[in-house]
């Protein structure tokens, strides 16, 4: 991705319109550097979970480079919107998650979307429906 951003630059492309999809678990300085070079780039970020239940979903995501990546492209006006994937793992703790977004992220959409496969993680299967409500 890194090459394909590099050839729009140098090619003088750098005013296209680009959405990357990211679990920001790693931000190389050279990709901070160039962001910035490129004023219509914007990153949707694909969250599951609040700290160590994100590192558990998207291991080895660790959380405190997630979140210092996540203020890196806020701070650079390069954030989009947060993904989430509702499933099995997730489904009893999206409060924590959507506060947080709510707390530090009052401004940026979050979109969901249910997992329908593999089947044994589909959030439905959660086994204790009264915790979910």
């Amino acid at each position: 991705m890194f090459n394909f951003v590099e050839n729009l630059k140098d090619e003088k492309k750098s005013t296209l319109g680009i959405m990357i999809s990211t679990n920001a678990a790693v931000f190389n300085q050279d990709l901070k550097l160039i962001i910035n070079q490129f004023p219509r780039m914007r990153f949707a970020v694909s969250i599951d979970g609040f700290g160590d239940l994100n590192y558990y979903i998207r291991w080895p995501s660790a959380w405190e480079k997630v979140e210092n990546n996540i203020k890196f492209l806020q701070e650079q006006n390069k954030l989009s919107h947060f993904n989430t994937t509702v499933s099995i793992y997730n489904i009893n703790h999206l409060y924590e998650f959507y506060y947080w977004v709510d707390q530090e992220y009052p401004e940026i959409p979050c979109f969901m979307k249910l997992i329908n496969n593999p089947t044994h993680q589909v959030p439905w299967n959660y086994p204790n429906h009264a915790e979910v409500k």
